[in-house]
């Protein structure tokens, strides 16, 4: 197979595999049952690694073979300096129990509601006007859902995945980068958005994940809080809905001076919980 041909399949596969996941992602909304959408989203996270692993692979040189060695490496640095100065500015902690494990989280000084969690040192931090504002059990269901980030991906560890997630999509973006460089401008710009589609697509199903675990332990009031905190009402998408949505959120949102993943619309999460709540057994 000449190099051409291999790019093709290659980059062909990363399509094919991108479309299952959008799909897929779609399909999750006709789900009525908590351990189907579960399942469902694990095998969105599957086909997206795959994605991404044929663009990594169609676009792969030995330049950037060498970079990617400093990526993984790049990740832990940076959330551990993240984490670092964060801690310095905690200004208090508050400690919970979801399922049969205590958490701790850290207080920021923020005038606004605001929750995440650093994935490497699985360390969860809120602003303290949250805590003010929120009751409770409100308070309980975010911090519910900020430890369904963290469980995901069970049984893998969440800092392994995520470490292999980053890897192979900067492995994509700068090898697309490389290509349209070298002048191969139409598989470049194949690549680049297989990978920020990728991209979104893995970002929108995890915080579903993260919903769905909030679900399970808290119940309805994973449902109020995120209607209180974002002012919105479910909306069942389309696969038009979703490709406008993924174009919308190409950049990532920030929480406080932190970038974040992008999110999937409110109402489109409220949707999900909806469903499954309105079938769940009494």
């Amino acid at each position: 197979m000449t190099t051409h041909n291999l790019t093709v399949f290659t980059l062909g596969s990363s399509v094919f595999a991108l479309i299952v996941a959008l799909v897929l992602y779609l399909r999750l909304f006709t789900l009525k049952n908590v351990n189907e959408v579960e399942r469902m989203c694990k095998a969105i996270f599957v086909v997206v690694y795959v994605s991404l692993f044929f663009t990594a692979l169609s676009v792969l040189s030995s330049d950037i073979l060498d970079a990617a060695i400093y990526v993984p490496i790049l990740f832990v640095t940076t959330q551990s300096l993240i984490g670092f100065f964060l801690d310095k500015k905690t200004e208090g902690f508050v400690r919970f129990e979801i399922g049969e494990n205590i958490y701790t989280l850290r207080l920021l000084d923020k005038k606004k509601i605001t929750a995440f969690t650093l994935v490497w040192n699985r360390k969860m931090y809120a602003s303290s006007y949250l805590v003010k504002v929120l009751t409770p059990r409100e308070i309980s269901a975010i911090m519910a859902h900020e430890v369904g980030h963290i469980n995901a991906f069970k049984p893998i560890p969440v800092s392994l995945a995520v470490i292999v997630y980053v890897s192979l999509l900067a492995l994509s973006i700068s090898g697309a980068i490389s290509m349209a460089l070298d002048g191969f401008i139409h598989y470049s710009a194949i690549a680049f958005l297989v990978a920020l589609y990728a991209w979104v697509i893995f970002s929108w199903t995890w915080e579903h994940t993260a919903d769905i675990y909030a679900y399970k332990y808290i119940g309805l009031d994973t449902i109020l809080v995120l209607q209180k905190i974002t002012h919105t009402v479910p909306t069942k998408p389309n696969m038009i809905d979703i490709i406008i949505g993924i174009l919308r959120s190409l950049k990532p949102t920030r929480a406080g001076a932190l970038l974040v993943n992008p999110h999937p619309p409110p109402s489109v999460r409220l949707w999900l919980l909806f469903n499954i709540a309105e079938n769940a057994p009494h």
